[in-house]
């Protein structure tokens, strides 16, 4: 019997965006100067991983940050990939250079960036986590449309607490452990009030 539409879009509703569309799979951040191609979703590798070709621009790249429940496998490709890693974020860079790759274990501050060349990179979780893939298509998305600030968090407060909430994310020292705090509080809110699920719809969905 021939499916319908109604079941085909039931079908298909949860999942990943790039499973749906292979347009989608790639991702863009105009403001840090990143762009994500999906290799493997966590939804494909049946959570052991999830996989992204990455580019970063000079100087781009997240803020200081660490994770709770995920390791990053970085694997430099081309140009000058810099990861730095400890509580100074000042400190001489790693260069990794083609072909290199260095584990970020689990709760390990660090951060990444690129040189005067640019970088591209793998970038692999382990274990696979969908809720970070979906704060990484909410981020790229508002930053797309102009809701990212110059320290490429979102202008709006509730909209950061989304992201970092989901994206597991967590910022070092006493001003980061009032963020931790303030961003928990705001993201059990934007999950109340359904600021998250619309969120989720426009940017993943």
């Amino acid at each position: 019997m021939a499916t319908t539409p109604t079941a085909t879009a039931q079908s298909t509703a949860g999942l990943p965006p790039g499973v749906r569309d292979p347009k989608r799979r790639i991702i863009e951040n105009p403001v840090a100067g990143e762009v994500g191609n999906f290799v493997r979703y966590s939804y494909e590798t049946q959570g052991k991983y999830a996989e992204v070709d990455a580019t970063c621009v000079p100087g781009g790249g997240p803020p200081l940050h660490y994770h709770r429940a995920f390791a990053e496998i970085f694997t430099a490709v081309q140009g000058d990939l810099l990861l730095y890693t400890g509580s100074d974020a000042n400190k001489e860079p790693l260069h990794l250079p083609p072909g290199e790759t260095f584990t970020v274990p689990i709760g390990t501050l660090h951060r990444f960036s690129a040189g005067p060349a640019g970088a591209k990179f793998k970038v692999r979780i382990e274990p696979g986590d969908e809720e970070f893939e979906k704060s990484l298509y909410i981020l790229f998305g508002l930053a797309r449309d102009g809701q990212l600030g110059k320290d490429c968090l979102p202008k709006n407060p509730i909209y950061t607490a989304v992201v970092g909430s989901m994206g597991g994310m967590y910022f070092p020292g006493a001003a980061g452990a009032l963020l931790n705090g303030v961003t928990s509080v705001m993201a059990a809110y934007a999950r109340w009030s359904g600021t998250q699920d619309e969120l989720v719809k426009k940017y993943w969905e």
